[in-house]
């Protein structure tokens, strides 16, 4: 069973984003396979909106 834990706001900068490490790397392997989609930049804008407006994909900013 995992645990919960609350940090308190002030706090979070001391991470130094090391939570997201993981998920980072995992997201660039998986957008090698096809299993995310990596939005740059030059990402058309129309391409964008098919996953934007679909409750099947999450947006993760990390």
């Amino acid at each position: 069973m995992g645990k919960t834990y609350f940090i308190h706001r002030k706090h979070i900068h001391d991470l130094d984003g090391s939570i997201f490490e993981a998920l980072r790397l995992k997201l660039e392997d998986w957008s090698k396979s096809g299993k995310a989609v990596e939005v740059t930049k030059t990402t058309d804008r129309h391409f964008i909106k098919q996953f934007e407006n679909n409750r099947d994909y999450i947006k993760y900013y990390c």
